[in-house]
């Protein structure tokens, strides 16, 4: 009987599916050490056969990189290609990624809005059409596990280079780059930290002998995946073009904007009426499955810089938002949304958190007992 549960991350999304023929984590919130914990708790499982990362959000990846630390187990992991074109230059040297990324921001031009991520702002003012860079480096090739043969050595020997002292190397230094300029301070400090969670999470995936499947944003050719679960917006590559070095910033950008989530689809019949995960994603440019009656996350919590969205699905679906306290969300396109709504927190109301499980019964997707429909004020 095919489950889906909205985990109830403190931030973030977190979503729990099994179906008649594998079950799959898509993204695991902000939390790296309360994550496992919840997972087991809210799921009563200590596994699932795909572990998916959408994007490079702390509020979605952290706790990816917390169910791999932990130990649990999973039979694949489904990260984005642009992680992979970045990986040669997260698993150099730590203090070299340090510095590289010190001399590219100080090299740039850049004003900042308030309440929203520099990285990804910066992506967004960086962004080429198709993104096709003149590169003239060799493409990484990808074995039978989906590791790249060249950069083995590197994976491992830069697990061995990890420690704790290593990892306050740059927060020792942070001050001495960028001592009074404010925005590129944060810039500095958005790229390290996402630098550092594709490190981390290829590193534990590599070691733990996970084999690994990358999906590069194309919403005009999706392809690869399985039966059960199938991208949207992107397709599965064999080998990719790596970042230039003089293009390591840039690069790093795209790896966290909200734009190139990767969505996918659990289809029918093997989930129910199907369960569209989307992520981040304002879905423009994807190609819409037959949604009568399936389930839709709420793309970026339910945002206002998605309310897009809501005017693109017009027919009734259960729309599950996962969101922490924030009282500008969600925007008032997803209130006036067809078919049902549940949230693991409602705005303005004494509820407390909630995980958000549905079964498919009797032909339709039918929420477990307890679970309150969306109440947003």
């Amino acid at each position: 009987m095919p489950r889906f549960v909205a985990i109830p991350v403190s931030q973030g999304d977190a979503f729990y599916l099994e179906t008649t023929e594998g079950s799959a984590l898509i993204d695991g919130g902000r939390s790296v050490s309360g994550f496992p914990g919840l997972f087991q708790s809210t799921t009563r499982s200590a596994e699932v056969d795909i572990l998916v990362a959408t994007h490079n959000d702390a509020d979605h990846a952290n706790g990816v990189l917390g169910f791999l630390e932990a130990g649990l187990r999973c039979k694949e992991v489904w990260l984005p290609g642009r992680w992979l074109q970045v990986l040669p230059h997260v698993v150099r040297p730590w203090e070299e990624v340090v510095y590289t990324l010190a001399d590219q921001i100080e090299a740039i031009d850049m004003d900042s809005q308030r309440g929203v991520s520099l990285l990804e702002q910066y992506a967004e003012s960086q962004r080429k059409p198709e993104h096709r860079y003149e590169n003239d480096t060799e493409p990484l090739e990808l074995d039978e596990s989906g590791w790249p043969p060249v950069l083995i050595h590197r994976l491992e020997q830069a697990s061995e280079e990890d420690s704790f002292w290593e990892a306050l190397f740059w927060l020792k230094r942070f001050y001495l780059f960028f001592p009074t300029y404010m925005p590129k301070r944060r810039l500095f400090l958005e790229s390290i930290l996402a630098a550092k969670r594709i490190r981390q999470i290829a590193l534990t995936a590599y070691h733990r002998g996970i084999s690994v499947r990358w999906f590069e944003y194309d919403p005009k050719s999706p392809s690869g995946g399985y039966s059960w679960l199938k991208p949207v917006n992107s397709r599965q590559i064999a080998r990719v073009i790596p970042a230039q070095q003089a293009r390591f910033l840039n690069f790093l950008a795209l790896t966290v904007w909200n734009k190139e989530s990767l969505v996918f689809w659990a289809s029918p019949p093997y989930a129910g009426a199907g369960v569209l995960f989307s992520a981040d994603s304002d879905l423009k440019g994807v190609q819409m499955p037959v949604l009568d009656g399936a389930i839709v996350t709420a793309p970026h919590h339910g945002s206002e810089a998605n309310k897009d969205v809501y005017s693109l699905i017009t027919t009734p679906v259960i729309w599950i938002r996962s969101d922490g306290n924030f009282k500008n969300r969600p925007c008032p396109e997803y209130l006036q949304a067809k078919g049902k709504r549940f949230c693991t927190l409602c705005r303005n109301t004494p509820h407390s958190k909630q995980a958000v499980t549905l079964w498919w019964r009797h032909d339709k997707w039918v929420h477990g007992r307890g679970v309150r429909a969306c109440s947003c004020r």
